[in-house]
C-alpha cells in the first residue's frame, strides 16, 4: 500500500488484507459470516407475523377453492370483531395461495387502515 496513505497494520474490514494476511471469513465452527440471514421458513413468517399483531386484535382467516382447483387463503386483521368483517364492511386481503402470505397482507393492511 506503498503512497495510499493507510497503515497495513491498522484494522480493516472482512475480507480486505491486514498485515499481509487475508481474511478467511467466519471463524471456526460458525458457518455462515454474520452478514448473511438464513432464508424465513413458513413456519418462521408465520411466527414473525403472529408476534407482531397485538394479542387483543381478531384475527380471520379463511380457505376457498381457487379457479383452479387450488385452495386459496384470506385473511383480515382488525383491533375489534366489528372491525374484522363480522358485519361485512372491512374489506379481506387479496386471494394469496399461502396462508402466512394472507396473514401478512392483512396485517400490513391493519397497520396502514388502523394507524393511529
Amino acid at each position: 500500500m506503498a503512497g495510499s496513505g493507510l497503515r497495513q497494520d491498522t484494522a480493516c474490514l472482512a475480507g480486505v488484507v491486514v498485515d499481509g494476511t487475508p481474511d478467511d471469513g467466519p471463524e471456526e465452527g460458525n458457518d455462515m459470516s454474520h452478514n448473511y440471514a438464513t432464508p424465513m421458513t413458513p413456519e418462521k413468517r408465520l411466527a414473525r407475523v403472529l408476534s407482531r399483531i397485538p394479542a387483543d386484535w381478531v384475527i380471520r382467516v379463511e380457505r376457498h377453492p381457487g379457479h383452479d382447483g387450488d385452495m386459496l387463503w384470506r385473511a383480515v386483521v382488525a383491533p375489534t370483531d366489528a372491525d374484522a368483517g363480522q358485519d361485512g364492511s372491512v374489506r379481506w386481503c387479496a386471494d394469496h395461495p399461502a396462508m402466512v402470505d394472507a396473514l401478512e397482507a392483512a396485517w400490513r393492511h391493519a397497520r396502514q387502515h388502523f394507524a393511529q
